[in-house]
């Protein structure tokens, strides 16, 4: 028996999808090859108290027969009662197959988890049985996906768990054989070729390559390391028009030379060895783009722009890509392709939380007018990721008709359809049967599947092979509502003009013979079901038909591709702990007889609104063949006649043009600052300067503010609508003004020294260039002229230098980049404390070496950022040199830090041992010149360790060292930061046995600082320094100071002495009180008397007496170190 889930839902594998992105499309979403899944919650109503007591009641619900007095339909009933697997992928091949496959999994219930066991069953009797596929396989196979060729469906690739998913097993046979194949990577995907059967691209998902290969997976080559997931798309027929073509593939990837590889970058290149094409050139002119933004799609190649704002660039034909043009000043965060094979692009763009507009472009995808406003929006969930979708549906079939839900002013969402690529949109119309209200449309359920209240409700529905054909779910009212008792299903059978209700509440739905056939499944909360409801005239009649003795929940329902049979299979089960139950439903014995060509056929177009009485749609008559009533059996080899024709243009054919408004009096030109997107520059950004069309024989054609509607193919334009002609025989044409364009050839403007940078220079003029490093404005190269339209440039000295192409005689016509040069970074070193007291923080600071030893600053290798890293804690990137860290632990540990600049980055690696009590001792360090950091080079520093290691040993303080055994067991270190001013830490710590204590390391310390209080430490250091310690005084963990006694005086001779002194003075004020009384003081001392003070208006003024070792002994206790660094020595 399956353990199920409480209920189970049908819904489509996505093998192309995007993830979280910049840039998504909705053609991945539509992937019509790809099997189908049945899992667990995955779509069901998603309330968990309706879920609780919808388990117990299909635990205790009786069995029911079926109703009575209905016809029975043919159905075959087939159980999959030997699996204990909660998924199921369920394909059927194809076209004039019958051929079914199920590939069932387990599916570990632990987040991200693998596939531990899976089985395969094949039908090919259109699912009335099901053989297990085993016997084919060795033991050790456990499937987890299967691929199927569009080209061919006899050719199915499954791909196993087995040597962490390194084998496949092809079948050329649509499961008859198969044959197994090992691999050198693990593989996750595999996408076919649109026309080569044999050709596949192959993705590692965990190591981020992708494969190729020539003959249906027996050898592969790798084609590039680090490319994004799903962001790989092979050649597009009539768009990629080069030699072998064919073997092209697109892809985005992660370009690592530059850590810490934030860079994405786009390649176009001919398999197997990845040449480039010629396409890759303007890849690299575009450079890095933002991740999971390349779309390759129709006519398009759609890419974003890392920036302060975002930034769609677009190619044409494989032209050159081109910044897209929107209307306005809002910031865009997300992109969503939702069409773009209809002459036109059409983008919703999300601008604020839960609210997109919505643009269609021009043929080059490049200009773009807004269409409607506030359109809804939502997350997606795809994997572990969401991704942003538009809630709009293309009609298919019928080009240029959008469907999507608006949000009005007060809060509702309504639906709108339009049917000119969004020149005018209009709401639905209410169904003739439905009673009308005040204010109220047809509102329907487009792409947002999981609704807001937590209930499913199935996706619309249409297809090309069914054109006019529309079902949704949906209401009529002032907005659309949620609650599955208020939601209807709707249908339309002209392209969205006119609708009507069909069934009541919610129903899962399909559609086959050609659309002549729709079946649906009732969706009841809480109730089974074994009737399915039946159409056979394109949903103007319904019947009801028993397909099953017992009771069920329906999860989902298939047919053949292309909706050409009339046959279905339904899967379902009857309660969580039941087991998978496929049904195999023949509807042909429910159909009287066999369509008749012409009798049964009808001609019908599809016009936008119903005044256009020509009948055309976006300057075109598109005529599809229709059934006329139904009621009969198209059969599978029909074939549907579509025809084409265009139409003379009319003034409904334009709209305003890009940069125009239209308004009651027309179109009106938009006036205003530009787009803050124009913010950051971009070497890509085009001349924006209005061009004036040249005179040809006295006459100039001149632009008006009108343009076709996109995607708009009428013939013979209006005249003047357009263009107009203007005589330009007497104006006479000034020369150009003079212009300048600077622009870079390489692909990013920081290099290291030594490489050359290249320039080219667009100029109609005379041009001169210049070269200024910022840090050093008078350091200026000489003027030279530009030759060949071509300059370059390779500084000797590191830094940030600004080129500036100019003309001589006009200096303000020019162009002005700035770029760097610096040097690679060779070496990183860690400086932290050698050791370290438990649960204190300390800081561990990275210094930098670049070219010939150099302390790396950021006058020579530009901004630097730091990745740091300790044992057991995650990374952590910072702009600054140093990271605090707090150990909690007594062991040694680890620290690392990546450094990286533009042109390079390096690792260094510390460690430190935290122990229970440090005692340090620190030594200022004054020198007799003003110290730089650049003078503290790593030589440098280890020098002065060194120096300050044999000072200590000539004042013989090694001796006090020696004699209280702390050159043993790394229990004494000297320490040096790298930082200005300059101190010298001497550290005392215990050994792993604990020893010396904490008070005998205080004592230590204190002989040691009061040694060196007396005798000065004079250090002489290469290049004239010498540096001279100052007074050295001890502080504990928390950077406290310490105050020692001066003096051997014991603490209890100390407390007696302070004992005779209150004595002495008492005896004194006695006397003076007796012996005054006649004096002048009296008048005084006579008034004085003790009172008492409250404690509210101020604390009393008493100091407790303890033991002075009593004392150290407690703060020790409580230390914590401050910093200390690496690159220490120890002594001894």
């Amino acid at each position: 028996m399956t353990k199920c889930s409480l209920i189970f839902v049908l819904f489509f594998i996505i093998f192309c999808c995007t993830t979280k992105a910049k840039i998504h499309s909705s053609q991945y979403l539509d992937r019509e090859i790809s099997p189908t899944l049945i899992s667990q919650d995955d779509n069901a109503d998603s309330n968990s108290l309706l879920m609780s007591r919808y388990k117990r009641f299909l635990l205790y619900r009786e069995r029911r027969g079926a109703p009575s007095g209905q016809k029975k339909l043919k159905s075959y009933k087939f159980d999959l009662n030997d699996t204990t697997h909660n998924q199921a992928l369920i394909h059927w091949s194809g076209k004039n197959s019958s051929v079914i496959f199920i590939l069932t999994r387990k599916k570990k219930t632990v987040s991200g988890g693998g596939i531990s066991d899976s089985s395969l069953w094949r039908s090919t009797n259109y699912g009335k049985t099901y053989e297990p596929e085993w016997k084919k396989f060795d033991n050790k196979t456990i499937l987890n996906s299967y691929f199927v060729c569009p080209g061919n469906i006899s050719k199915v690739i499954f791909i196993d768990t087995y040597n962490n998913s390194g084998r496949i097993w092809v079948s050329t046979t649509e499961g008859e054989t198969y044959t197994p194949y090992m691999l050198p990577f693990s593989l996750d995907k595999i996408e076919f070729h649109p026309e080569e059967q044999d050709w596949l691209l192959g993705y590692d998902k965990q190591a981020s390559v992708l494969y190729c290969s020539q003959d249906l997976g027996k050898t592969w080559s790798k084609l590039q390391s680090y490319v994004t997931t799903d962001r790989y798309f092979w050649y597009v027929k009539d768009v990629d028009t080069i030699e072998n073509s064919t073997s092209i593939v697109h892809f985005e990837y992660r370009d690592m030379d530059v850590f810490p590889g934030r860079t994405f970058l786009v390649k176009s290149c001919f398999i197997p060895n990845c040449n480039p094409t010629p396409f890759q050139l303007h890849c690299d002119e575009l450079g890095g783009i933002d991740r999971d933004s390349l779309v390759v799609q129709d006519n398009y190649t759609f890419a974003q722009k890392p920036g302060a704002r975002e930034k769609l660039y677009v190619s044409f034909m494989r032209g050159k890509f081109v910044k897209a043009d929107f209307p306005g000043n809002n910031e865009q965060t997300d992109f969503y392709v939702v069409s773009s094979n209809g002459g036109t692009v059409v983008v919703g763009i999300n601008h604020i939380d839960w609210l997109a507009h919505l643009f269609f472009s021009d043929v080059t995808g490049a200009k773009y007018s807004q269409s409607l406003s506030n359109v809804r929006y939502f997350g997606r969930k795809s994997g572990t990721e969401t991704i942003f979708n538009v809630d709009i549906y293309e009609v298919k079939a019928v080009k240029g008709t959008f469907i999507t839900n608006k949000h009005t002013s007060i809060g509702h969402n309504v639906t709108m359809i339009t049917w000119d690529n969004g020149r005018t949109w209009t709401n639905l119309a209410i169904p003739t049967t439905e009673t009308a209200c005040s204010g109220c449309t047809l509102n329907v359920h487009i792409s947002m599947s999981q609704t807001k209240a937590g209930y499913y409700v199935p996706s619309i529905y249409s297809k090309e092979t069914t054109p006019g054909l529309i079902i949704t779910h949906g209401s009529v009212g002032q907005t659309l509502v949620d609650s599955p008792s208020s939601v209807q299903v709707y249908l339309s059978r002209d392209a969205g003009n006119t609708w009507n209700k069909v069934l009541d509440k919610r129903h899962l739905y399909i559609v086959a013979d050609h659309g002549a056939m729709i079946v649906a499944a009732q969706m009841i909360f809480l109730q089974l079901i074994s009737v399915i409801s039946f159409s056979n005239d394109m949903g103007r009649t319904w019947h009801k038909y028993t397909f099953t003795d017992e009771r069920i929940h329906v999860d989902g329902l298939l047919t053949e591709p292309g909706e050409y049979t009339h046959k279905f299979t339904l899967f379902g089960h009857r309660n969580y702990r039941d087991h998978w139950k496929l049904f195999a439903l023949d509807l042909a014995p429910l159909v009287a007889r066999n369509c008749t060509y012409p009798e049964d056929y009808v001609n019908v177009s599809f016009a936008r609104n119903t005044q256009n009485s020509n009948q055309c749609h976006l300057g075109m008559r598109q005529t599809f063949e229709q059934l006329k009533e139904g009621n009969c059996l198209v059969g599978s080899e029909y074939k549907r006649v579509t025809t084409t024709e265009l139409c003379a243009c009319t003034d409904i054919d334009y709209e305003c043009g890009y940069g125009y408004i239209t308004t009651s009096s027309g179109c009106k030109k938009v006036v205003g600052k530009g787009s803050p997107i124009d913010d950051i520059r971009d070497i890509l950004d085009e001349d924006t300067t209005p061009t004036v069309p040249p005179c040809v024989n006295g006459m100039r054609k001149m632009p008006t503010q009108y343009r076709k509607v996109p995607g708009d193919q009428c013939e013979n334009d209006v005249d003047g609508k357009l263009f107009t002609m203007k005589d330009c025989s007497n104006v006479v044409t000034p020369p150009p003004p003079p212009t300048i364009h600077l622009k870079l050839l390489n692909k990013t403007n920081e290099v290291k020294i030594g490489e050359v940078l290249h320039f080219t220079v667009l100029s109609n003029s005379e041009t001169v260039w210049s070269v200024i490093r910022t840090a050093e404005p008078k350091d200026k190269i000489t003027t030279r002229p530009v030759k060949r339209d071509e300059i370059s440039l390779n500084p000797t000295k590191p830094g940030a230098y600004q080129v500036r192409a100019f003309n001589p005689k006009h200096p303000t016509v020019s162009d002005t980049m700035l770029v760097s040069f610096w040097y690679p970074i060779e070496n990183v070193l860690i400086y932290c404390p050698p050791v370290v007291e438990v649960d204190t923080p300390f800081n561990a600071t990275a210094t930098l070496a670049t070219k010939y030893g150099l302390r790396g600053t950021s006058s020579l290798l530009g901004r630097v950022s730091y990745i740091w890293s300790t044992e057991n804690s995650d990374y952590k990137e910072v702009s600054e040199n140093l990271i605090s860290i707090r150990p909690k632990k007594l062991k040694h540990y680890d620290v690392m830090v990546t450094a990286n600049n533009k042109v390079s980055f390096r690792s260094g690696r510390g460690n430190f041992t935290v122990k229970k009590y440090v005692q340090t001792v620190v030594i200022p360090l004054e020198s007799n010149t003003n110290l730089t950091e650049e003078l503290l080079t790593h030589t440098w520093l280890r020098d002065l360790q060194s120096m300050f290691a044999r000072a200590l040993v000539e004042k013989q303080l090694i001796h006090i060292l020696h004699a209280n055994q702390m050159l043993q067991k790394k229990r004494f270190h000297v320490f040096i930061e790298p930082n200005l001013p300059l101190t010298a830490k001497l550290l005392f710590s215990h050994d792993k046995d604990g020893q010396p204590s904490s008070d005998a390391l205080l004592k230590i310390a204190t002989t040691i600082e009061q040694q060196l209080a007396t005798d000065n430490v004079v250090l002489h250091l290469p290049h004239g320094v010498v540096l001279t310690s100052k007074v050295p005084y001890m502080i504990n963990a928390k950077g406290v100071y310490i105050y020692m006694k001066q003096s051997g005086t014991s603490p209890g001779i100390i407390v007696l002495i302070i004992i005779l002194c209150i004595l002495l003075i008492t005896g004194i004020v006695l006397m003076v009180r007796k012996y005054s009384r006649n004096s002048r003081w009296n008048s005084y001392l006579g008034s004085w008397k003790p009172h008492l003070r409250s404690s509210r208006g101020r604390p009393q003024d008493h100091t407790a007496i303890v033991d002075q070792d009593q004392l150290m002994e407690n703060e020790l206790d409580t230390m914590d170190i401050s910093t200390t660094i690496q690159g220490n020595m120890q002594i001894g």
